[in-house]
């Protein structure tokens, strides 16, 4: 009898099983780097959203304060306090007539 020649196939048995699982770890790993990436940026988006509510907060308290400085009362009371500025009372004041046309 003659012996029968064996023809290795590229993978067969135990190679099909080792490709096999050398791709099952290339694709869980690249699975646990894709969720571990998007947990990283789900918290630094949330970090984000804080700090854009409170900065939003300041935003409008800043406002507050600008619209309460803005008032009349203030301003007069900040620049006699600042400037020595006070009103005159009205002896103090003296009324000038504008000039008519000159004949």
């Amino acid at each position: 009898m003659a012996a029968r020649a064996r023809r290795r196939t590229p993978l067969k048995g135990r190679g099909l099983i080792a490709v096999g699982l050398l791709v099952f770890l290339a694709v869980s790993g690249l699975v646990v780097w894709r969720r571990s990436v998007g947990v990283s940026t789900g918290n630094a988006m949330r970090v984000a959203q804080l700090e854009k509510r409170s900065l939003e907060t300041e935003r409008k308290t800043l406002q507050g304060n600008i619209e309460l400085a803005k008032t009349r009362p203030r301003i007069v009371g900040e620049a006699q306090r600042r400037l020595g500025l006070h009103v005159p009372s009205d002896s103090q004041t003296r009324l000038v007539a504008e000039p008519g046309p000159r004949p």
